[in-house]
């Protein structure tokens, strides 16, 4: 296995987490090994990005606005543009 590929599989395991943060889920890793640190990581992760999205309104239409954009793969500038402002 590769660097690369190692790099890899570790941040798929912190993607787990923010996934699992939202949908409500728990960690499935067993305690005290690098699979429920680095999903923990993720969980944690996503509850600051929750968090910051509530304090701060720009931030939280830019986040908006890129997960519009990663749902529909909405390139168009004017059609992000109402995204942001609404």
């Amino acid at each position: 296995m590769t660097e690369k590929e190692i790099c890899a599989k570790l941040y798929e395991f912190i993607k787990e987490g923010e996934a699992l943060r939202l949908s409500g889920g728990v960690n499935p890793h067993p305690g005290n090994t690098l699979a429920h640190m680095l999903s923990a990581v993720g969980w944690v992760h996503e509850d600051l990005r929750q968090a910051l999205m509530v304090a701060s309104p720009s931030y939280g239409a830019e986040q908006r606005a890129r997960i519009l954009r990663e749902k529909v793969g909405a390139d168009d500038e004017a059609e992000m543009s109402e995204v942001r402002q609404s």
